[in-house]
């Protein structure tokens, strides 16, 4: 009875109006968590701050606590912005990579489609290809992550066909297939060469890189560490600059 007095009462754009600083809202906050992580990807590092969370434990917490709330919230987006609609499902998305939520990564597949954005779909299936990487099925990743990389280039879509290369390419080298891996993500690689993708070039820096160390190309791969690390040092990534360090020692 309240909500139909509600509806009745408030105008409908300033419901939109409202919903959609809702989920602006939970967009920031739910990236600034996984910024805390500095998770798979980094091109969160450079972003958002803390937001006030005094650890990541308590961010963390505080996202477990939201998720349901946030999947419901994302289920009335009618009318908002598809930008912040994108920009929250993308850190959800990621946020249950983290936590190996499979299942609710299939709820927002469903939800993608159920609005019919072709970014929304192109962006929960990059992540499901990496969840079946990540789960061993490597042959259904790498299906996943192909198709994917074609959504986005018939979109003309170059920072999303990197990523998806990027993913690919990492798939392809846990297969075993050297040669072709290092072609997907030199391919990536050579699509991240604007400024504005410097956070995610470093990232497949770290791919390539491993790739060549497996093909004993040494050289190349220390040459790609180190350039990555300045990349991760201009952005903020104290994870990528772990990593970077990590790979170097396996080289050293």
């Amino acid at each position: 009875f309240a909500e139909a007095r509600l509806l009745d009462e408030e105008e409908q754009a300033e419901r939109t109006a409202a919903q959609e600083r809702l989920i602006a809202n939970y967009a920031e906050l739910a990236d600034s968590v996984l910024r805390l992580v500095d998770g798979n990807m980094s091109t969160r590092s450079d972003r958002f701050g803390s937001h006030g969370f005094v650890s990541l434990e308590e961010a963390l917490r505080w996202l477990d606590d939201e998720t349901s709330f946030i999947t419901a919230t994302l289920r009335q987006a009618e009318g908002v912005d598809q930008g912040a609609v994108l920009n929250l499902l993308g850190a959800l998305c990621d946020y249950c990579l983290l936590r190996g939520d499979l299942y609710r990564l299939g709820e927002i597949n469903e939800l993608a489609q159920a609005v019919d954005e072709g970014l929304l779909v192109r962006s929960v299936q990059w992540r499901t290809g990496i969840a079946a990487r990540q789960l061993g099925e490597l042959d259904k990743a790498r299906t996943t992550l192909a198709s994917v990389v074609d959504l986005y280039r018939e979109a003309h879509h170059d920072a999303g066909a990197a990523r998806a290369l990027c993913s690919l390419g990492i798939t392809l080298h846990h297969q075993g297939n050297l040669t072709e891996a290092a072609a997907k993500l030199q391919e990536a690689m050579d699509l991240q060469a604007p400024p504005q993708l410097a956070t995610d070039r470093a990232w497949t820096m770290h791919a390539l890189a491993a790739v060549q160390r497996d093909r004993a190309r040494l050289p190349e791969a220390l040459d790609l560490l180190k350039r990555s690390l300045v990349l991760h040092r201009a952005g903020g990534s104290v994870h990528g600059e772990a990593w970077a360090h990590y790979q170097l020692g396996q080289l050293a």
